[in-house]
């Protein structure tokens, strides 16, 4: 296998994974119901954020009323000394009135159970011709099935109600409950415990309005709240003597009636984040009869109470069915289509991106396919996307556990060969590139940092070995966490010292001001660590630094079976030779004229002087690197003086330059400390042999 072939095959095994993923959860997906509690509330949901985001639509397509039992009817003096068993009178009379306004039926979300024949005072049955207005009513209407009264499978009307109503006028009051308890669906037959099949109201209601084969049941997702219906009080309707206003109410309509107090038959319907409130109307005086043939009205819920009279979820599923907002249920492919495409594209984001990042977009995942049913929906379509949005997060959780499995391997190699050398974030970009330095090396521009603690041939022979070395490896350690924090590299470290690179093996931008950064960052860390070990009476150490900035080669060295990368070159041995400048000028931090030029805007630079480099002619200039927060004008002002020094110094005038360097080592300046270094070698040079051929160059003599 080439190469080539060997890469293609690489680029092809993420996708190939993300599809079998997607594949797999879209196939669990297609064997599971397709209702739930998390289907049931994201379709709630859709229908609260449709009407936010579309409007609300009021729900009066002109096919059905609603006509409320509620408090106000039943405290008005026609009703309050009435029981409510024994209401088909009334009932009889509201049908009358309905059928003369051109109502298309009267459907009674009521169980007619009581005969008032049946109730005897001694031997005697006062009220046996009671229920004879009801009675002629319903075999009157027996044939073309008008009047329908309530059943359910457990109990039936009274036996001559039954009797007269026939089959026609029986229909299943019962609604099977969704998922937490929310009435979603609204079946238009159930089956009876015979084993015959029966309509239930909205069967019947859909049949008069001449709907002539309804759907097996009707999916409840409304454009409004379903207090939007058409729906008046019953004793309105009962009072109004203007037939002129009846008809406009009822005309061509199919009236439900049902009970409407707070105490019985409520049911959470799936308009619960849209509902608003209806007025109040058990607030206007029940013995007001001045607003009879102005509907109000009925009062159907408590202002805390999420749920509604379920009459209103039969009228609701016959409005919808005839007043076309009934949606239609996508098919089971298209369901399993959206899992597949959602499970793909967030298996890919395991692939592509970081946990963090990739959280990020599986929550616009997610919100696009809610976005996508609440779209769908406004189009008259239900799509059940449960399985679509829980198999997207668990798709990312499959990528992720097979890319740490399969896939990243590299990767891992690449944490555990520089986790502990390279702060995180500079871990992760070469994870994110995907390459591990390899056997070799390239050229690069980098900066390189010698750290070397002072003092600790003296504390080694005073102090314990184990002791010494808890000591060490908290300095080093320290150093070390430093370089990490300002985007360098552990290279290496060499007894006491700690060799850094910055801008390999990732590339940083500014490495020579963070390298300078991080060696006054060193040097302040370490001057509180040795404080506070004085102050426990502790051996402790000093630091001083080099730093040199230029070109190197950097990469893995070393056989096949074993490698370490590194930095090799001439900035290397600069980097070094600085190091060993601060306990000769009397400053913490050295660094090169590359690194000096590269923060000149940064620090303020005081040119010590330049040293003799092996394998150079010309002297190499070194600097002290000094923050600007240190320099005071009177700085400016004495390292002025400092540089009026070296000119003499490079021209040969020793000892004016010693003498001036004197003066300026007695000061309480940055400076104080190489002023007194090369004052000592200026006073040398002047007391020694005539220097011929002078070219200004540092020796570096010792203390």
């Amino acid at each position: 296998m080439n190469a080539d072939t060997g890469q293609g095959l690489k680029a092809l095994q993420r996708p190939a994974i993300a599809v079998a993923i997607a594949i797999v959860l879209a196939a669990v997906a297609a064997s599971l119901p397709r209702d739930n509690i998390f289907q049931g509330w994201i379709a709630d949901l859709s229908v609260g954020v449709r009407a936010a985001v579309f409007g609300i639509e009021d729900l009066d397509s002109g096919s059905v009323l609603v006509i409320g039992e509620d408090a106000r009817s039943l405290a008005a003096p026609e009703l309050q000394n009435r029981p409510r068993a024994l209401f088909s009178p009334v009932y009889a009379e509201l049908a009358e009135k309905l059928f003369a306004a051109g109502g298309r039926g009267l459907i009674l979300d009521i169980i007619l159970n009581f005969d008032a024949k049946d109730l005897r005072v001694g031997d005697e049955t006062p009220l046996r011709a009671y229920d004879v207005p009801m009675l002629k009513l319903l075999r009157a209407e027996r044939d073309r099935g008008r009047l329908v009264l309530g059943r359910s499978s457990e109990l039936l009307p009274a036996r001559r109600f039954a009797r007269m109503a026939g089959e026609n006028g029986l229909a299943m009051v019962q609604v099977p409950f969704g998922a937490s308890n929310v009435i979603r669906t609204v079946p238009t037959r159930l089956l009876d415990v015979d084993g015959a099949m029966h309509p239930t109201l909205s069967g019947r209601g859909a049949s008069l309005l001449g709907q002539t084969d309804p759907p097996d049941q009707v999916r409840i997702m409304p454009t409004g709240p379903l207090t939007t219906l058409p729906s008046v009080s019953l004793i309105d309707v009962l009072r109004c003597g203007d037939a002129a206003a009846l008809r406009r109410l009822i005309d061509g309509r199919v009236v439900f009636i049902g009970g409407m107090l707070p105490s019985e038959d409520r049911l959470k319907t799936p308009d619960q984040y849209i509902r608003r409130q209806v007025p109040r109307a058990d607030a206007i005086d029940p013995a007001d009869t001045s607003v009879a043939c102005d509907f109000v009205p009925p009062h159907t819920r408590l202002d805390d109470d999420p749920t509604l009279p379920g009459v209103y979820i039969h009228a609701a599923a016959v409005d919808a069915m005839v007043g076309g907002w009934a949606v239609r249920e996508v098919s089971r492919a298209a369901e399993v289509a959206l899992v597949f495409a959602a499970a793909i594209v967030a298996a890919s984001l395991a692939f592509l991106f970081t946990p963090v990042f990739s959280a990020g977009l599986l929550a616009v995942l997610i919100g696009s396919v809610f976005g996508t049913v609440v779209a769908a929906l406004e189009f008259g379509f239900y799509l059940p996307a449960s399985w679509a949005m829980a198999a997207a997060p668990l798709a990312l959780v499959l990528g992720y556990g097979v890319r740490l499995r399969l896939v990243d391997r590299k990767s891992n190699m690449i944490r555990r060969e520089f986790g502990r050398y390279l702060s995180p974030v500079l871990v992760q970009q070469m994870v994110d590139r995907g390459q591990m330095p390899g056997l070799g090396g390239e050229e690069r521009e980098v900066t390189v940092m010698f750290a070397d603690l002072t003092g600790f041939t003296a504390i080694s022979e005073t102090t314990e070995s184990a002791r010494l070395v808890r000591l060490l490896n908290r300095y080093l350690d320290t150093i070390a966490g430093v370089v990490r924090d300002h985007g360098g590299y552990v290279d290496k470290f060499i007894g006491d010292a700690v060799m850094a690179i910055f801008n390999a093996p990732v590339q940083i931008e500014n490495h020579a001001l963070k390298a300078v950064s991080a060696a006054h960052e060193i040097l302040r860390r370490v001057e509180e660590m040795a404080e506070q070990d004085i102050a426990n009476g502790d051996p402790h150490f000093e630091i001083k630094v080099g730093l040199s900035t230029g070109r190197a080669t950097v990469g893995n060295v070393g056989s096949s079976d074993r490698v370490n990368y590194t930095v090799v070159g001439e900035n290397v041995n600069l980097a070094a030779r600085f190091e060993s400048l601060p306990g000769v000028l009397g400053t913490p931090i050295v660094i090169g004229p590359e690194a000096a030029k590269r923060v000149a805007g940064e620090f303020y630079l005081l040119r010590m002087c330049a040293i003799r480099v092996k394998g150079k002619a010309a002297g190499v200039s070194v600097f002290a690197p000094l923050p600007f927060d240190q320099v005071t004008d009177e700085t400016v002002a004495i390292s002025g003086r400092y540089d009026q020094a070296l000119s003499w110094f490079e021209a040969g005038a020793f000892a004016a330059a010693a003498e001036l360097w004197l003066e300026l080592a007695a000061l309480n300046w940055p400076g104080a400390g190489p002023s007194q270094a090369m004052a000592r070698e200026a006073e040398a040079l002047a007391s020694g042999p005539i220097q011929e051929n002078w070219d200004g160059v540092f020796e570096m003599r010792s203390k």
